[in-house]
């Protein structure tokens, strides 16, 4: 890719080098995504040997039998939900912690589960919604069971719980994400402020008359919105012609 890029000549070579660059993205998610979104495309019409097509009949089980209806909702809660409200938290938390003493800090602790694997969180949250059953010489290692149980309620086994179970398993997506949703708004919100609009010099051409500016016309000169007033042809022109 680097020699192709590198090697690129003539008229085109701008082309040639985003082309290079672009390339093994697009064959990559060709290869990875489009490829077998169309091969699933395909097969959804087919039977469940792959050989006989059967039309929408797959479709209308999907949307006719209850549990799968129940597939289809947690599916949707799930894209919806969890970037939205990650989304949210990380702008949130980008907002007040911008600027302060301990920015560095805060944000680190916020980013780390983005280094974390699934695996890893799925053991974190594992000893967060833990249960144990409510005998004696038992003790809840659980901190959710174990905070219930410090204000004299039953332990509970949120993990069975519905519809909270599913609800609980998409706070753990969110813990995940919120720190690359804080870095990347976080970095929106860190940019320089915008200028005025008023260009440089704006108030040489606002004194001159229309003297002044068929003046500045008519000689030719060039002159450009970042020179300083004193280098601007209609600035000397609106000043003769104040005086």
């Amino acid at each position: 890719m680097l020699l192709v890029a590198g090697r690129a000549r003539g008229r085109h070579a701008d082309r040639v080098q985003a082309a290079a660059f672009i390339a093994p993205a697009v064959l990559l998610l060709a290869a990875g995504l489009l490829y077998p979104a169309g091969r699933t495309a395909v097969q959804s019409f087919l039977d469940a040997r792959g050989a006989g097509f059967v039309g929408l009949d797959n479709y209308v089980r999907i949307f006719t039998q209850p549990d799968l209806l129940v597939v289809i909702g947690n599916t949707l809660l799930w894209v919806v939900v969890t970037p939205v409200v990650a989304t949210a938290v990380g702008l949130v938390y980008a907002v007040l912690v911008d600027r302060t003493r301990f920015e560095a800090v805060a944000k680190a602790l916020v980013f780390l589960p983005m280094a974390i694997s699934f695996v890893g969180a799925s053991i974190i949250w594992r000893f967060v919604y833990e249960y144990r059953p409510d005998q004696q010489n038992i003790q809840q290692i659980g901190l959710v069971n174990q905070v219930l149980v410090w204000l004299g309620l039953e332990p509970v086994n949120l993990i069975l719980l519905q519809p909270w179970n599913n609800l609980l398993l998409i706070v753990v997506m969110i813990w995940i994400q919120a720190g690359f949703a804080m870095t990347i708004l976080s970095r929106r919100s860190r940019r320089s402020p915008p200028t005025s609009s008023r260009p440089r010099g704006s108030t040489a051409w606002a004194a001159s008359g229309s003297s002044g500016t068929s003046r500045c016309r008519a000689s030719g000169r060039p002159w450009s919105w970042w020179s300083p007033p004193s280098a601007s042809p209609c600035s000397r022109s609106s000043t003769s012609s104040a005086r």
